[in-house]
């Protein structure tokens, strides 16, 4: 949740609308998981926001990129910022705030951040109570022989470090009353690590999910979800701006039958090493990646706001 992220293998859980769809927009609630397998329910956040429509993405009279040089492999590279939004909201309780930081670097290795607030404002002043941090590395995998315009990327996990920043999340119900939620009891439930200690005499701690949180059980949905596994998407780029499809653990997903994601502007005009300053901008739909942590924070909230 995972643009490139993106948790595999529960379509049945999203809540947006078939693509094109002109029905209004209503803003998912992210507590019914209760029935059912509480890894499942993690993954919703992340599949909550409508994708905007594979029409805005693919681009008419686009080349095969297998047979003309597409450009996509030289421009992936780059930053990408997304700033603060909604994602989602808990049952009678706030949205979901995240913002999003995405680095395709010319080494070839890839990061993701990803940090969630309960508020706009705690959002927009960088000032979150969970970050997530997904480090690996890209691999191109030439023109896309599927889909004209797009190329191939896949994406290996190697490591995930978790950061609890605050012990205790808070927020104003609309009648002027505060709740709060125990977020330490919540992640500790949620990654209990062989009982290594999240906090740090109330300093944030960050905690390596592949070192210290083995086996499978100690942080089961990181595990099978993104740590250590391979993710497959389509892409295509320019020097200013990129456009992805959702991800998935398969190729079948992932680049014979990709669905839009989103298209982000790069931080500043960037190339790989062999790339040139040239190519033209593409447009493309407003930015949609749907993050992990989103995940976290909608459980988190759910099961122990009360």
């Amino acid at each position: 949740s995972s643009a490139i992220l993106k948790p595999p293998n529960v379509p049945e859980l999203a809540a947006s609308k078939p693509m094109g769809s002109r029905q209004p927009r209503t803003r998912q609630t992210l507590c019914p998981w209760k029935r059912r397998h509480w890894s499942h329910a993690l993954l919703v956040a992340g599949l909550a926001v409508p994708s905007a429509g594979d029409e805005r993405f693919l681009q008419a009279g686009a080349p095969n990129c297998t047979l003309t040089r597409c450009g996509n492999a030289e421009n992936i590279c780059g930053s990408f910022t997304q700033p603060c939004r909604v994602a989602g909201r808990v049952s009678s309780g706030p949205d979901l705030w995240i913002a999003t930081r995405l680095e395709f670097r010319t080494n070839y290795s890839f990061k993701r951040t990803e940090s969630g607030s309960l508020s706009r404002r705690k959002c927009e002043r960088g000032e979150p109570w969970l970050e997530t941090v997904y480090e690996g590395r890209f691999t191109l995998q030439g023109g896309s022989p599927f889909i004209n315009g797009l190329s191939l990327v896949s994406v290996e996990i190697f490591a995930v470090l978790m950061t609890l920043v605050t012990e205790q999340v808070c927020f104003q119900e609309a009648d002027g009353s505060q709740r709060c939620f125990d977020a330490l009891a919540a992640i500790q439930a949620l990654c209990p690590c062989n009982g290594w200690d999240w906090t740090n005499k109330g300093m944030p701690r960050e905690r390596n999910i592949g070192m210290f949180c083995r086996p499978y059980e100690q942080c089961r949905l990181i595990h099978e979800t993104y740590l250590e596994q391979t993710q497959y998407l389509s892409y295509n780029a320019t020097v200013s701006r990129a456009c992805f499809t959702k991800a998935a653990t398969d190729q079948g997903r992932g680049w014979a039958t990709p669905k839009e994601d989103a298209c982000v502007d790069k931080d500043e005009p960037s190339t790989c090493p062999k790339g040139v300053l040239t190519a033209r901008a593409r447009p493309g739909t407003q930015p949609h990646w749907h993050a992990g942590v989103l995940a976290v924070l909608a459980m988190l909230a759910c099961n122990f706001g009360g």
